[in-house]
C-alpha cells in the first residue's frame, strides 16, 4: 500500500513543490489512471483468482488420492470427472489409465506391487 497509494501521491507532491508543475500533473494523472484501471478491473481478477484456486483444489485432490497406498479406481475416475467438469484439462491418457485399472480390479488398483 505504501509503494502504490502513499510514494505516488508523495512524489506528486514533491515534483509540485519543487516548480515542476508539469511532470507533478503528468505523474498525478499516469498514478490516477492506473489506480481507476485496478479498481474497475479487480471484479474480473477477483474471479479468474476464485476460479483458479478452485482448479488446483481439484489437482490437490487428485494428488491426496494418488498418494495413498492403495487407489480405489472408482473414485479415481469419480475425481477425475468431477475436477475436468469443473475446467481442469487433463491428458486422455489419464482417462484411458483409469479405464483399463476399472476393466482390471474395479475394487483396488496398489501402485507400488509388480504384476
Amino acid at each position: 500500500m505504501l509503494f502504490t497509494i502513499v510514494a505516488p501521491i508523495w512524489f506528486v507532491y514533491y515534483l509540485a513543490s519543487r516548480d515542476h508543475g508539469t511532470a507533478a500533473l503528468v505523474v498525478g494523472g499516469i498514478w490516477a489512471l492506473l489506480f481507476v484501471w485496478a479498481v474497475v478491473t479487480y471484479p474480473i481478477r477477483w474471479r479468474a483468482r476464485r476460479k483458479s484456486g478452485k482448479l488446483l483444489h481439484h489437482l490437490i485432490d487428485l494428488y491426496r488420492l494418488l498418494g495413498d497406498e492403495t487407489i480405489s479406481p472408482r473414485k479415481l475416475k469419480e475425481t477425475l470427472d468431477t475436477a475436468t467438469a469443473s475446467g481442469v484439462v487433463l491428458d486422455g491418457a489419464v482417462f484411458t489409465i483409469v479405464d483399463r485399472l476399472l476393466v482390471r480390479d474395479p475394487t483396488a488398483f496398489i501402485p507400488n506391487r509388480v504384476g
